[in-house]
């Protein structure tokens, strides 16, 4: 088959594995910028930021995990949370001080379309927006606890705040870095993602650790399969895993991450279609 044909087949097989849960959390984002308040420019940019082509993996990931353990549990809340998180991290790395890009999910970046400093407070009430709908995701204490734990880390100097940090400042990184830099940039908001969808789905609290690891391992090998992706469009980006290792070694390197995705997928139990033909259609895309 040739490269482009799996590249298109592999697309398609997330589009479609994705596209139900796009247009679920597109109805609740719509839903929530209700309760805002009164129009302004800053709820405007929220919502120009919130709404557009959006793959929405994160919160998709909420409702898979929850749905594989439980297919009546409600994980909106919980879900819309990821995507603020997400979100107001995009806004902040797309602001000129930081990664200075043009334009994210099909359109100019936020602080193109409103300026940098309404874009700097959407990133803000939107941080505050995800743990108000936190709160919201209700369940035992202390599984709201645990939740609460997990966005506070994962959103903060020991998550993406710290890797985007680590991306701005490190320019020739050792391969350790680099591994720390993506665990804490990409793998922590995909942590914060599958920690929720075990908790508010009612998976054992004894068995977070073990879903971190899941968490962990898809986290790397989507940044890397984003890093291969960079070099046939050689972005001259100097943080680049696929660049530093080259493609072969790279592509060994997200299919040991699969193989440890997986092993620990199965001894959580966690019997998903909808993942694991995201996982297949991952593999598709790192051998192009």
């Amino acid at each position: 088959m040739a490269t482009q044909e799996i590249e298109h087949s592999a697309l398609t097989s997330i589009y479609r594995v994705l596209k139900p849960h796009q247009e679920r959390v597109d109805r609740l984002l719509r839903e929530s910028l209700k309760s805002m308040g009164r129009e302004t420019a800053l709820v405007e940019a929220s919502r120009y930021a919130l709404l557009g082509e959006a793959k929405r993996f994160r919160p998709a990931i909420v409702f898979m995990v929850a749905e594989a353990i439980d297919p009546n549990a409600d994980v909106s809340a919980a879900a819309l949370a990821v995507e603020y998180f997400h979100t107001a991290s995009l806004i902040a790395d797309d602001l000129p001080c930081m990664d200075n890009d043009d334009f994210r999910r099909g359109k100019p970046t936020l602080h193109k379309a409103y300026g940098e400093p309404v874009a700097l407070l959407a990133s803000y009430a939107l941080i505050a927006a995800g743990y108000e709908s936190l709160a919201a995701a209700g369940g035992e204490s202390v599984r709201l606890h645990a939740a609460l734990q997990c966005a506070a880390k994962n959103t903060g100097v020991l998550g993406a705040t710290g890797g985007q940090f680590l991306d701005l400042t490190l320019c020739e990184p050792s391969l350790e870095q680099m591994d720390e830099m993506l665990l804490k940039k990409t793998a922590s908001l995909f942590e914060i993602a599958f920690v929720f969808g075990w908790l508010f789905g009612g998976g054992e609290l004894s068995q977070i650790e073990r879903v971190k690891l899941v968490a962990r391992d898809w986290g790397m090998a989507f940044q890397i399969v984003d890093d291969l992706d960079d070099l046939s469009q050689d972005d001259g980006r100097c943080v680049n895993l696929a660049a530093r290792l080259g493609k072969s070694a790279a592509i060994e390197r997200v299919q040991a991450h699969v193989r440890d995705l997986r092993d620990n997928l199965g001894h959580l139990g966690l019997v998903s279609q909808d993942l694991d033909r995201l996982i297949e259609a991952l593999l598709g895309l790192a051998k192009i």
